[in-house]
């Protein structure tokens, strides 16, 4: 190519797009470029660059923030400014060469990050701004002025941190959009982006566009300003009612709300959205009224949509504009919110450079878009996005400094994953080691102690109104945790775990060292001190027994075939006897306000009722017969007679379950 048409091809002066970064302005000289930028979503713009030199060192533009320009009609220039986020080689001709940028917000950089972190009492904004300081490229501001919940603890889990932070502004119905500053330029001392994140909510102001009023007119180069040459309107069917409700444990209510549309969308029938998956999820009435209107108005902002398409070069997402010269809409009905923009241009390079670089698929020296619109009456708001499925983890009780146990009065713990980072990780894992943004001032994501995460509930076999089982788990235990509806927001210990450092009481099988394949199972507490309180089931074949013990004066009941165990011993000892053992090292009471029946005579079966002593009345009257021969032969000899039997006779009637020996109630069944 002839030197001179080089300096021309290469001179930025007057042209439709101008790109600005930190290398001097002749060493990329664009070509064209498409882009997209819309509401709640990371710009982005993929900008074709022809250069003369072919072997460009890519690396460094990476990461890099550069400025687009585009020509306005009025002679001004609209900047777009974003970070390199991939730069690539299209191939060259031998004298010159072409490159692709692809070009972000710093949104794009937090999609690159993907963590596990769990904020406490912390609102949506509290988060982003914990997450946004981690980046030192972000600029943003708040524009939010609805109520906000606060989360008890809002888990990013394998997410990224765009993934998470877009998804919990939606379930505020919370929307986002850009600003880029029209007076910077890449390659000034700034060092944090050109551009400005905004939040947003359904009450917030949205600024009139640059050209606030757009005519509706065919494309035509002798025209002064841009126009819209096509805008068409799309209805479709959709729910017209929400209803959302969640379950509160403590309160024992289903706390929700309903709302239906009012605006006109068709003669329909009632196409609810009935949603009550998530447990807890409203603080009160007026939390739920406010989180399904705005579910509705989500859905509402979908009723209707336009499309067009312009030569607008001033068209923005996140602004109002006016349509003008259309014959279906006037007035306030010609006011629309754009929501997104999709853009095309081409640079006038001139003919003969233009045959040079091939063909293109838009005109040489335009500019065209698309957009998304909405009636600038209609509220938008963002619908909620799914979240990720939890499935189960293990995690480790924590609590109170040298507490065996750290709970509240609704069977409640404090648990940390092995994910989490910070001060006191469980054994093994990692300390914070990224930006201080999420950690500034604070213990972290794992301060190791009561202080982690939120009162996590203990599942049961049994529970009801002061009935139910009740064994919580101990300070440092392993547990087993699940999440209601797959919410990861929403855990549930749900058992526990043995693991290398907490073996189970009866330990047998492989590699335990016991004498036995694992016949041995119960119950085992203790105390941490030196204390237990055990009840053992022994299944060996021909050898059954139960034991119940304390180490509480080495108190203990045996059942069954008695041998000798040591009480956090595994292995099954010597043979001592059978049958049933009862021994204590303190002091031991029976009392029996009924009565109490001690016998040595065996009644196979079972047969008969409790306190039956049939074998005993006829023992008494045997001693009976032999006491009253004795004392008549005595009373024959002249000697006294034996004035017990009178007694022993009264006795034995008392208790013959044919004489007086009854009970008069009912009597097996």
């Amino acid at each position: 190519m002839q030197p001179s048409l080089l300096d021309t091809l290469f001179n930025q002066h007057a042209r439709l797009i101008e790109l600005k970064t930190a290398l001097p302005d002749a060493a990329l000289l664009v070509e064209r470029f498409t882009g997209r930028e819309a509401i709640s979503e990371s710009f982005r713009f993929e900008i074709d660059c022809v250069s003369t030199n072919a072997h460009f060192d890519l690396k460094p533009l990476l990461g890099e923030e550069v400025t687009l320009r585009l020509l306005q009609a009025d002679g001004s220039k609209r900047s777009w400014h974003g970070y390199v986020t991939q730069a690539m080689q299209l191939g060259a001709d031998g004298g010159l060469a072409r490159y692709r940028l692809v070009m972000e917000s710093f949104l794009a950089f937090l999609a690159q990050r993907r963590d596990c972190y769990l904020f406490q009492d912390k609102t949506v904004i509290d988060i982003a701004g914990q997450i946004l300081a981690d980046y030192p490229e972000a600029q943003w501001s708040n524009q939010v002025t609805q109520r906000l919940r606060t989360h008890s603890i809002a888990t990013q889990y394998r997410e990224t941190d765009f993934d998470f932070l877009r998804r919990l502004l939606a379930e505020e119905g919370l929307s986002f959009r850009f600003e880029h500053d029209q007076s910077a330029c890449a390659g000034d001392d700034k060092t944090h982006a050109r551009h400005q994140l905004i939040l947003i909510d359904r009450d917030s102001e949205w600024p009139a566009g640059r050209q606030a009023e757009l005519r509706f007119h065919r494309r035509n180069a002798t025209e002064a300003s841009d126009t819209v040459q096509a805008w068409q309107e799309t209805r479709q069917v959709l729910p017209n009612a929400v209803s959302l409700a969640g379950w509160d444990y403590k309160t024992l209510v289903a706390t929700g709300a309903q709302a239906e549309s009012a605006l006109p969308n068709g003669e329909l029938p009632r196409l609810e959205i009935h949603d009550a998956s998530r447990p807890y999820r409203f603080e009160d009435g007026e939390a739920a009224r406010l989180r399904t209107d705005l579910a509705l108005a989500a859905v509402e902002s979908a009723y209707r949509r336009f499309a067009g398409e312009s030569t607008v070069r001033s068209l923005a997402e996140g602004s109002v504009v006016s349509l003008r010269q259309h014959g279906l809409y006037t007035g306030d009905a010609a006011c629309f919110k754009i929501l997104a923009v999709n853009h095309a241009a081409a640079n006038n390079l001139g003919a003969q450079a233009a045959d040079l670089l091939g063909s293109s698929n838009v005109e040489r020296g335009t500019y065209q878009n698309t957009c998304l619109a909405q009636p600038a009456t209609q509220p938008v708001v963002a619908g909620a996005l799914p979240k990720p499925v939890a499935r189960a983890q293990v995690a480790h009780v924590v609590g109170l400094a040298d507490q065996v146990l750290t709970t509240d009065r609704d069977h409640r713990i404090r648990i940390q994953f092995p994910w989490q980072r910070g001060a006191s990780p469980l054994a093994g894992g990692l300390s914070e080691t990224g930006p201080a943004g999420r950690t500034a001032g604070k213990t972290g994501n794992a301060p190791g102690n009561d202080q982690s995460g939120t009162w996590v509930r203990v599942a049961e076999w049994l529970a009801g109104p002061d009935w139910g089982g009740h064994f919580l788990p101990r300070v440092g235990t392993e547990v087993l945790v699940d999440f209601l509806d797959g919410d990861i927001d929403r855990p549930i210990v749900i058992g526990q775990v043995y693991n290398g450092a907490d073996l189970p009481p009866f330990s047998a099988g492989h590699e335990a060292g016991a004498n036995h394949p694992g016949v041995i199972s119960g119950w085992m507490s203790h105390n941490h001190e030196a204390g237990f309180n055990q009840w053992l089931i022994d299944d060996a074949p021909g050898q059954l027994r139960t034991r119940l013990a304390s180490s509480e004066n080495a108190s203990q009941l045996g059942l069954g075939h008695l041998i000798h165990q040591a009480p956090e011993s595994a292995t099954r000892g010597a043979w001592r006897g059978s049958g049933f053992e009862l021994r204590t090292d303190g002091w031991l009471a029976i009392r029996a306000g009924e009565g109490i029946l001690i016998s040595a005579t065996a009644r196979p079966n079972a047969q008969s009722t409790q306190m039956d002593v049939a074998e005993t009345v006829a023992q008494l009257k045997a001693a009976r017969e032999t006491a009253k021969a004795l004392s008549d032969a005595a009373q024959a000899q002249s000697a006294l007679p034996l004035k017990a039997n009178a007694a022993q006779e009264s006795f034995a009637k008392a208790i013959d379950p044919q004489q007086e020996g009854k009970f008069t109630g009912s009597v097996g069944g």
